[in-house]
């Protein structure tokens, strides 16, 4: 009976946690000898299987930190791209605004022409200085280089 108990505390060892535990035999060949090798055997089993599972987590939660800093690295990268997209075109809005009010505030005719010398856009009159339009800068098209004409 004293085999039998020590089996039974062995087991509850297992059961609590303790899977290094191991039952001793008699050395008798009996049942009670056969059943605790066949224990042993199965502890050592579970064993091995709780030491991949360790491993397993192990690997899992490395994976899970690399995924992390994988997130947070991407995650940077696109707001710093937004940001910067939106830096470029605030400073683009603010260098158009510079130059319409340039343009708008110039005292002379303006004519902006594309590479094939069509007209893009032109600023015909002359301000008045009280803010009324002013005579037209020319009077024919296109304009006569002349050595009298301001624009040319």
């Amino acid at each position: 009976m004293n085999r039998l108990k020590k089996m039974i505390a062995g087991l509850q060892q297992a059961r609590d946690g303790d899977l290094a535990v191991r039952l001793e035999t008699s050395g008798r060949g009996d049942e009670l000898d056969v059943l605790t090798e066949a224990i042993d055997h199965l502890l050592d089993r579970v064993q091995a299987s709780h030491a991949i599972w360790e491993q397993s987590q192990e690997a899992l939660r490395e994976s899970q930190e690399r995924h992390g800093r994988l997130k947070a690295t991407i995650g940077g990268m696109v707001h710093e791209d937004i940001t910067e997209r939106q830096q470029t075109e605030e400073a683009l809005r603010q260098a158009n605004e510079t130059l319409r009010a340039t343009l708008d505030a110039a005292p002379v005719a303006i004519l902006d022409l594309d590479t094939e010398g069509r007209v893009k856009s032109l600023r015909h009159e002359i301000s008045g200085g009280q803010g009324r339009p002013g005579p037209p800068v020319w009077r024919s098209w296109p304009p006569q280089k002349s050595r009298s004409s301001a624009f040319w």
